[in-house]
């Protein structure tokens, strides 16, 4: 649609969003084929009264502002800057701000939408042919974050309370029969994601927006300094007093206990440290781990580490639409090894290094561990019950170390090759570069 005049933009945007619009369209198009003529040929009328048409714009607008605020709360947002989540003074009450502020957004939407078909219905005069109500499932606000939930709810008691309850968002949503119940799990796993990219030196708590994201970017650490530099000495970032540094080379290990220094798990632990504290942090883990459910014999940092290892690649995969920017080199079905590498720091020796600095030492690690609990087994002062524990944890081992190897052999031939990316060729096309190495998407 081209207007004429910028004046009426608001006004037109509101008014095909409103319930008049699909009566109307139900009118001309009844077989629902929506063409350009079709929307040629629909009645706008623009009021004539001053007042009306300044209530439209401005209730419109705000329902964009709402809309777009919510969008740029998410990472895979162009003006992303950072996470709600990580101002509070710990995660829960950090949380439970998050849910507050949103439910209130949720409720004003769902006020404009109503006021802004009332005020349709009433230019058109259409009164007795609909009313201004909006359906709860039709905000689209939310829609990973938080469900509409149907309650039961005392018609009486509404009566008596309905308009003091209306005062407030939870409230007003209870008047009229629901409430926004929020996804805890999916808000501590977008937290998880913002994290890695902390990490990674994607995002920083010191910096809003994307810090290091273009493929010639260079992070130097000087002292507390953080300054991130292009190829040609244009300085990008700089960060005077950085209280959480990215990994150096933008490769994380990710294994099933923690052997290096970079561990994921050890990483995210200091990230939440620095984030909020110490003396909250272990109140922070648990909140975590609750999120991503947790059991009763299992600590945080075990629900971590399942997560990292099963299913923290799937959700990044979907977020991004499976062109992720964080690539996980798996060895295969028995994630005997995994590692994260940052897209935009990837250079020609990043497999390489992976490889000299994670890879090769891991095997050594897994290799001493088969010889240790094979001594367990062949040794005839061994009992029964502790023989057949090593007899298991030795054929697991064995199971690993055949899919290292052979995982390595591949990782040797695509290292050798120090494959060189162009990121304007997009993900699918580099990904696809590096053949059984990486995770298949």
């Amino acid at each position: 649609v081209f207007l004429k005049q910028d004046k009426n933009f608001l006004y037109t945007m509101s008014f095909f969003n409103m319930k008049i619009m699909k009566r109307i369209f139900e009118f001309i198009a009844p077989t629902l084929n929506l063409t350009s003529g079709t929307v040629k040929e629909i009645p706008i009328y623009f009021t004539e009264d001053l007042e009306v048409f300044k209530k439209i714009n401005c209730l419109t607008e705000k329902c964009i502002n709402i809309s777009k605020q919510e969008w740029d709360f998410r990472e895979t947002s162009w003006d992303f800057e950072k996470l709600s989540l990580i101002d509070g003074e710990n995660l829960e009450s950090a949380y439970d701000s998050y849910c507050n502020y949103w439910r209130n957004q949720f409720v004003q939407m769902h006020k404009n939408e109503e006021e802004l078909n009332r005020i349709f219905i009433n230019i058109y005069e259409l009164q007795d042919e609909m009313d201004e109500k909006v359906e709860f499932e039709d905000i689209t606000l939310l829609k990973k974050e938080a469900t509409i939930k149907k309650i039961v709810t005392n018609s009486i008691q509404i009566e008596e309370g309905f308009e003091e309850m209306e005062k407030t968002s939870e409230g007003y949503l209870f008047n009229r029969g629901v409430e926004l119940e929020f996804n805890k799990e999916e808000l501590v796993k977008q937290f998880l994601s913002y994290t890695i990219g902390c990490i990674m030196g994607r995002y920083s708590i010191d910096k809003p927006g994307l810090i290091i994201a273009n493929s010639d970017d260079n992070l130097i650490i000087e002292g507390n300094k953080v300054i991130i530099k292009g190829t040609d000495g244009e300085i990008r970032h700089e960060i005077e007093e950085s209280r959480f540094f990215a990994d150096v080379y933008g490769i994380i290990p990710v294994t099933e206990e923690e052997v290096f220094e970079n561990d994921i798990v050890k990483k995210v632990i200091e990230f939440v440290k620095i984030l909020y504290g110490e003396k909250n942090l272990k109140k922070n883990l648990e909140f975590i781990a609750e999120a991503l459910g947790k059991k009763k014999d299992e600590t945080a940092e075990e629900v971590l580490r399942k997560y990292f290892i099963k299913d923290f690649y799937d959700d990044h995969l979907q977020r991004y639409k499976k062109r992720p920017i964080y690539w996980m080199l798996n060895s295969g079905k028995k994630n005997s090894f995994s590692c994260l590498v940052y897209l935009h720091r990837y250079e020609e020796n990043t497999i390489a290094r992976m490889r000299t600095d994670y890879l090769t030492p891991y095997q050594e690690i897994i290799e001493n561990q088969r010889s240790y609990y094979e001594k367990i087994v062949i040794d005839g002062k061994t009992i029964p019950k502790d023989k057949k524990i090593a007899e298991k944890k030795l054929k697991e081992l064995e199971n690993n170390l055949k899919e290292l190897r052979e995982y390595a052999n591949e990782v040797k031939h695509i290292a050798e090759q120090k494959i060189v990316l162009d990121l304007d060729d997009g993900v699918k096309v580099n990904y696809e570069k590096f053949g059984k190495i990486l995770r298949k998407i």
